[in-house]
């Protein structure tokens, strides 16, 4: 059957049919019978059985079908009617609709499982529950009602509720009524009747029926917790009770609406809040039919103290608005609003922002009169004890003033330590001539960075100039801004914050020059910009930035980069393309201590807040893809290899890089490399043959990896070979002569000298392979505690269970390059017949000679040892 119909898919079950079909002339006879038991539509989803008869005669059309499951429930349908007489007509039997088709319809729904019924079906869970309910069309009579109970809501994670709907048809009128109970949904009744076509199926009536249709409409809901809005994401997090109103008639020609909150608590905001809210819609007195006067009103209130006031009023033609919406534009308004010491913090939450980023009270006067197409007004607001972060600001205030189609406004600021910032724009509603000028003198932009409302984390004062006159289309500012006692936190955590900075914005008649220039750690950065931006003509762009001894984070230590970059670039319709340079490239990896580490704490320019704006926590994702939009191509290259130098590192880099984001996705070509070279690894120098990544665009960017490494000792050469992905590498070691198994071989790697393997290991399998783990751990702890203790090795012998030999420790300590001195403990030691601990001193004096002496309290040794590989 897939192969007949495809939107089978990967159903599941068997399907019985029989069918026996006649035709004379327009009449059809038809008889149709169906079985399916088991019945999936895909693999994990539930099953059904299923079962219809239809039987098709010239003077009756019978129907039947029922699907049931015990995981689903059931439905059933029963119907009878009268077919059309060209029973071969589609628009006839489209016409019997309203001609006898339906002379009787019953469906019935038995305790049907929401989350089963959309699981069968492939969609999303989105509520569950069960379902009882009852359709039933009898002539030109319709009724049915729906029972639901355990009715939960699956993503607001709120206790049970139930829901029953009622409704109805007759010739010309339609009612429905709703009821649901069930907190915290609170409990509500919404109830309405409307004039209907005479006809239920009669689609181009309905498309006529308007407000005017409406005979009465009410709701009531009482009881709603603010919390459920929340768990929906229909409201920030508030916990409250919400009662409405809603009480409407004479074809929605006068209505009354209240909503009330009450003890309402903002998170992180001190007090209670309550809130009140009417709307009334009453006819002009001795105004023609349809029209009407609106008055709005809404009080806030904190601790019973009234906080803001708005009220609005403007005659509501609504007949003439729904025939001509343009008439809208030109209906008298008054509105008024006043707010007095409105705590920020709860504006904040409102708005998204942290409440604890933002404090003081907000004092409002605005007043708007005249149409939507000719306005007037005025609004003055003024912040109180204005404090965003840790900056206070004694002074801030914005006036606005709307007259006509043209908004003025000005705003005023001042920190604590002086700085100021005016700013004053003045813009039409419809497009028109703008313009604009601001003012800095010292402004911290700390507390402007820290809500972040900056692309980076920045701090320092503000100095500016800047005005902007035109049309909007040729809108560019000219002037000057520059950023002094600059502190700069890159969203790379991997650059190092710029300290004590400077940073200048120069704006010309359509040309743009950045500056900026800071240090960290005693290391500079320095970096330029210019730009040219035509009307018409494509953006052009030019960088340089130049690190001297910069602090960059870098696989758990501080390197410094000496670097020059030069960049180049355009932008126009078809996108962005960049060409970067690097040239004249120095890495220092420095020999760290634990005496040299500096003590982990936060920087002193960071703020902890406990949400980001926008109201959401902080939440790490991983993704590569970028908005859609014309794409972005950069290509990094090296004109002269990097040097990489200090610690393990001894090498050089090349890279070619291409990177382009477009469509939403981005991808990353090419390959950093080093083909000469040292790296120290386990205390060993190894010779770097080959070392490279090569990107091949996949996204998320997983490079393939081949590295060659080769150490020379006095009788082989050993290699380590890395090849595979970054995601998973895969290791393998070589060595020649080839005589060395792989545990050999690994435990060479971890430190291992070839000449220490010559005795004999009799030791299982699973006993090498947890030496071999073991040993990898103990290189990583020598690694560690050789920056802390004055140790060369830790070596972790493990017991052999074959012999009955202990486990083995031994701390040492290179006196000069041939002479050795350890401290060796054996655990489960007979101490009868052997030391527990013993002093060790190895002395090599000939290629290949060497004195061992064994000092303890049971016995000593003397060793003269001779060693040769063949």
């Amino acid at each position: 059957p897939r192969e007949v119909v495809p939107a089978l898919g990967e159903a599941r079950g068997r399907l019985d049919l029989e069918a026996e079909l006649a035709r004379q002339g327009h009449t059809l006879e038809a008889k149709l019978e169906g079985r399916a038991r088991g019945l999936a539509l895909a693999p994990a989803r539930p099953t059904v059985d299923a079962a219809f008869t239809v039987d098709l005669t010239p003077a009756r059309l019978t129907t039947t079908a029922s699907v049931s499951g015990p995981e689903v429930g059931a439905v059933t349908l029963r119907h009878q009617g009268r077919p059309p007489a060209r029973m071969d007509s589609g628009p006839a039997w489209q016409a019997s609709l309203h001609h006898g088709l339906l002379e009787a319809l019953t469906v019935d729904l038995h305790q049907l499982s929401l989350a089963s019924a959309q699981a069968a079906v492939g969609q999303p869970l989105v509520a569950t529950g069960e379902v009882d309910g009852q359709l039933q069309v009898d002539g030109s009579r319709t009724r049915a009602w729906v029972m639901g109970r355990s009715l939960r809501i699956n993503k607001a994670d709120a206790p049970q509720a139930s829901l029953r709907i009622d409704a109805g048809h007759d010739p010309g009128r339609a009612f429905a009524r709703a009821a649901l109970d069930g907190a915290p949904f609170g409990t509500g009744t919404v109830s309405a009747t409307i004039s209907a076509p005479r006809e239920l199926l009669d689609t181009t009536a309905w498309a006529e029926v308007d407000h005017r249709a409406v005979q009465a409409l009410r709701a009531d809901l009482s009881g709603l917790h603010l919390s459920l809005l929340a768990r929906l994401g229909l409201a920030p997090e508030l916990e409250g009770l919400a009662t409405a109103r809603l009480v409407a008639r004479d074809h929605l020609h006068a209505l009354d609406a209240d909503v009330t909150v009450e003890r309402v608590r903002v998170p992180q905001v001190p007090g209670e809040w309550s809130a009140e809210s009417r709307a009334r819609l009453v006819p002009t007195p001795g105004g023609a039919p349809g029209e009407g006067d609106l008055t709005l009103a809404l009080d806030l209130r904190r601790n019973a103290r009234a906080v803001a006031h708005l009220a609005a009023r403007a005659p509501l033609p609504l007949d003439r608005i729904i025939q001509a919406p343009a008439l809208a534009q030109d209906i008298p308004l008054e509105a008024d609003a006043q707010i007095e010491a409105l705590p920020l913090p709860a504006l904040a939450q409102a708005a998204g922002v942290a409440p604890t980023m933002m404090q003081g009270a907000l004092t409002a006067s605005v007043a708007v009169a005249g149409t939507a197409r000719a306005p007037r007004g005025q609004a003055v607001v003024r912040l109180d004890d204005l404090v965003l972060g840790e900056t206070r600001f004694p002074r801030a205030r914005l006036d606005a003033r709307l007259r006509g189609r043209r908004v003025a406004a000005r705003l005023s600021l001042e920190d604590q330590a002086g700085g100021a910032l005016d700013a004053d724009a003045e813009a039409g509603l419809d497009p028109g001539p703008v313009q604009a000028n601001l003012r800095a003198t010292g402004l911290e932009l700390g507390a402007v960075s820290r809500m972040g409302l900056l692309p980076v984390g920045m701090d320092g004062r503000l100095f500016a100039d800047v005005h902007v006159q035109g049309p909007p289309a040729e809108l560019w500012p000219e002037g000057w801004a520059e950023v002094r006692e600059l502190r700069l936190v890159f969203s790379q955590a991997a650059l190092q914050p710029v300290r004590e900075g400077l940073a200048r914005l120069e704006l010309g008649p359509r040309t743009a020059r950045v500056t900026m220039s800071g240090g960290s750690g005693g290391g500079k950065l320095d970096f330029s910009a210019d730009a040219n931006v035509p009307v018409e003509a494509p953006v052009t762009f030019t960088a340089k930035a130049k690190m001297q001894k910069y602090p960059v984070a870098a696989g758990g230590s501080l390197v410094r980069v000496d670097l020059e970059a030069n960049a180049e670039g355009k932008r126009d319709a078809d996108g962005t393309s960049v060409q970067v340079r690097l040239q004249d490239g120095f890495v220092h990896v420095p020999e760290e201590k634990a005496e040299d580490l500096h003590p982990i704490e936060a920087p002193e320019d960071v703020v902890y807040v406990d949400t980001l704006p926008g109201g959401k926590g902080r939440t790490r994702v991983r993704t590569s893809s970028v908005a859609a939009g014309p794409p972005t191509v950069v290509h990094i290259e090296t004109v002269a290899p990097i040097d990489v130098r200090g610690g393990p590192v001894d090498a050089a880099l090349e890279v070619e890089l291409d990177a382009k984001a477009a469509g939403g996705k981005s991808a990353l070509t090419g390959r950093v490399l080093t083909t000469d070279g040292a790296l120290t690894l386990f205390r060993r120098r190894y010779i770097i043959e080959r070392a490279q990544l090569i990107f091949d665009g996949q996204d998320p960017p997983d490079p393939r990896v081949s590295v060659r490494l080769r150490h020379d000792f006095p009788t082989l050469t050993f290699t380590v070979m890395v090849e595979g992905t970054a995601n998973q590498p895969e290791v393998s070691f070589d060595a020649s002569p080839s005589r060395y198994s792989q545990g050999e071989l690994l435990s060479i790697f971890l430190g291992t000298d070839p000449e220490d393997l010559g005795k004999k290991d009799d030791r299982s399998v699973s006993q090498q392979a947890v030496g071999a783990v073991a040993g990898l751990l103990v290189g990583r702890l020598q690694e560690q505690l050789g920056q802390a203790l004055p140790i060369d090795t830790l070596d972790v012998e493990l017991g052999d269970t074959t012999t009955g030999a202990g486990t083995r420790v031994t701390l040492g300590k290179w006196i000069t390059r041939k002479l050795f001195l350890a401290y060796r403990y054996k655990f489960q030691a007979d101490t009868q017949v052997e030391n527990d601990s013993e002093a060790v001193v190895q002395y090599r004096f000939l290629p290949g000679w060497m004195v061992e002496v064994i000092l303890g309290l049971v016995r000593n040794d003397a060793e003269l040892v001779w060693m040769k590989r063949f």
